[in-house]
């Protein structure tokens, strides 16, 4: 206890990092809890501060436990925006010919592939263009060698010039022939090697353009559907950013490459992590903002384009000591942690519990805590703490009543 009292004290005197306790009364305000904690009635039993719950106790409550984590929270920028979508990153996939709707292959929310089949066409035109093809070829070889015939012809001064020139233009006009069918019938997903060896095919294929899922699917069976109309509407998710909007006075904090800690309605317990590559250069005009984009990777698929989020922009790097809301009790000014106790640390401390060996036991420690930011509180500590300590991240207010309750049945 005495080495307790010389850490507060150190503390009390020593300037605090978090912006909501720069004064040193919070240090002052919990050493003299311990102080007075030294009298009630748990030193009589060797273990101040200490509460013994079953682990089915444990488990009825919700208890858990976890290590304290770091992240650089102490001063940021608070931000508001949307997930959105880079344009390359979203498709609406139409036919590029008139056809009518003879397949569909995906529903809305299908995951799919670059180059994946989202449905057929048919259209006797695209049959047309297939038997235009086959013609032009098999003209092929005789113009060749036509073209070919009356150039000797020409160059012994048997034929005319023009001849030559005829048979040479009407080859010239095959080949860009040949070439125009075979340029339409890739553009439609035909291949057409395929269709030159003799397979005619009735159907062409509307195929997606990027990877992600089918977010709308705008067409039905037998629909007759034209260039300008949108079939599909594909989305890839896994490049959402995030949208965020960040006031005047707010923008010379803001530089390329800062990290952005967000979190969505949808998954409160989670913070995700953004990094900024694009600062706006306009503002908008009704709330004198900009629009900053934050890059993040979504390969858990969690989040979803139009999420609305709350988020910080971090100013600094250096993390610092924090723990989840949950875990921090607040008294009046004073804030408590609680620490699973080991074994062997039992043992040293309550040697004559061991009939209770076991149940599980925790220690309430002091600590100076900051001002919550996106569920989790900067802590300082008042105490050295093990590397390994497992501090109590939900269940610590239940556990706080039964260590009070266990005083007052004490007093009685």
């Amino acid at each position: 206890m005495k080495n307790i009292k010389a850490v507060l004290l150190a503390v009390a005197l020593a300037p605090w990092w978090l912006g909501g306790c720069t004064q040193p009364s919070d240090a002052e305000t919990a050493m003299a809890a311990v102080e007075e904690g030294e009298g009630h009635g748990h030193e009589e039993e060797g273990t101040p501060d200490v509460v013994r719950i079953t682990a089915r106790q444990a488990e009825a409550i919700g208890l858990e436990t976890g290590a304290i984590e770091y992240k650089p929270l102490q001063h940021s920028i608070a931000v508001t925006g949307t997930l959105e979508l880079f344009p390359q990153n979203r498709a609406n996939v139409g036919a590029l010919m008139p056809g009518r709707v003879d397949d569909i292959r995906v529903v809305e929310g299908d995951r799919i592939g670059k180059g994946g089949l989202l449905a057929t066409l048919t259209n006797p035109e695209f049959i047309d263009w297939q038997q235009q093809l086959l013609e032009r070829l098999s003209r092929r070889e005789y113009l060749l060698q036509e073209k070919e015939r009356k150039e000797k012809l020409f160059e012994k001064q048997i034929t005319s010039g023009r001849e030559y020139q005829l048979a040479l233009a009407e080859w010239k006009a095959n080949e860009a022939a040949i070439n125009s069918l075979r340029s339409k019938l890739q553009l439609l997903g035909i291949d057409p090697d395929k269709v030159a060896e003799g397979r005619i095919f009735s159907r062409i294929p509307v195929r997606a353009p990027i990877s992600g899922y089918v977010h709308k699917v705008m067409v039905s069976m037998g629909d007759y559907v034209e260039p300008q109309d949108d079939l599909f509407d594909l989305a890839n998710n896994r490049r959402v950013h995030v949208d965020l909007r960040v006031f005047e006075k707010d923008i010379f904090k803001v530089r390329k490459g800062q990290k952005v800690v967000f979190t969505v309605a949808n998954h409160p317990d989670k913070v995700f992590e953004a990094t900024i590559h694009t600062i706006g250069r306009a503002f908008e005009d009704d709330l004198k903002s900009i629009h900053v984009h934050a890059e993040m990777d979504n390969a858990d698929d969690l989040l979803l384009p139009g999420m609305y989020v709350e988020g910080r922009i971090l100013q600094e790097t250096e993390p610092r000591p924090v723990l989840p809301e949950e875990a921090v009790v607040r008294e009046a000014d004073l804030a408590w942690i609680f620490v699973q106790l080991d074994e062997a640390s039992m043992e040293d401390a309550d040697d004559h519990h061991e009939e209770e060996a076991d149940m599980l036991r925790f220690r309430r420690v002091p600590v100076v805590a900051g001002e919550a930011v996106l569920g989790y509180v900067p802590v300082q500590l008042l105490e050295p703490l093990p590397d390994d300590a497992r501090v109590v991240i939900r269940g610590a207010y239940m556990l706080s009543s039964e260590l009070i309750k266990g005083e007052l049945e004490h007093e009685h």
